[in-house]
């Protein structure tokens, strides 16, 4: 069960005017999907943590923690595959976390459960699986 991806929902309200009076019409859209990477190269996808989370050596959370990522950290995403159940979902994501030390990109690779990362439903497409 993922509480917390399933509170995240963007509302957007359009409004349309004709000759015999406005009509507004509104609509849903989910917050919870993959993005093009924030300056990132055409074709990277990138997700956001939804909770600080740490980055592991493999799909499980017993492996070697590599970093804990704050809340709201951007992560580009490789590829998928399945491993360890957290809180009910077994999607994991091989990616990347770029960490700026002293102004200098220091690239950080490894997994991070999808039960943390705003994919929306897991496995999230366009991502493939590994």
């Amino acid at each position: 069960m993922k509480v917390f991806k399933r509170l995240s929902t963007v509302g957007a309200i359009v409004a349309l005017f004709s000759g015999f009076g406005g009509v507004a019409m509104a609509s849903t859209e989910s917050a919870e999907s993959v993005e093009a990477c924030p300056g990132g190269t055409y074709g990277t996808w990138c997700a956001l943590t939804i909770a600080a989370v740490n980055v592991r050596a493999q799909p499980n959370s017993q492996s070697q923690r590599i970093v804990t990522l704050p809340n709201q950290s951007w992560f580009s995403l490789d590829c998928w595959t399945t491993g360890e159940s957290i809180h009910g979902d077994n999607v994991w994501y091989s990616g990347t976390y770029t960490d700026y030390q002293n102004s200098v990109p220091v690239a950080i690779d490894g997994w991070v459960t999808g039960y943390y990362l705003a994919t929306g439903h897991d496995p999230a497409s366009p991502i493939g699986h590994c």
